[in-house]
């Protein structure tokens, strides 16, 4: 599980960039840095909303999930 540095840092430039392919991006990076399947799950999740562009209205439930599940 990445830190949380690096879930902060993750998450910051997903709302800075406003960009779906670089936001894309930076979740395959983030996923290749997480070994637990879960998460790749979540990710794999976020992915095909970006592919379908609904994401925007679900990212904070998204990375509330992915925080939530980091913490249990």
């Amino acid at each position: 599980m990445p830190s949380r540095e690096v879930q902060l840092i993750f998450s910051l430039l997903m709302h800075l960039v406003p960009s779906w392919r670089v936001q894309l991006i930076y979740s395959l990076l983030l996923m290749h840095l997480v070994p637990s399947w879960k998460v790749q799950l979540i990710y794999g999740s976020i992915i095909f909303l970006y592919l379908s562009n609904m994401l925007r209205r679900v990212n904070k439930l998204l990375w509330l999930i992915l925080l939530h599940n980091s913490r249990s």
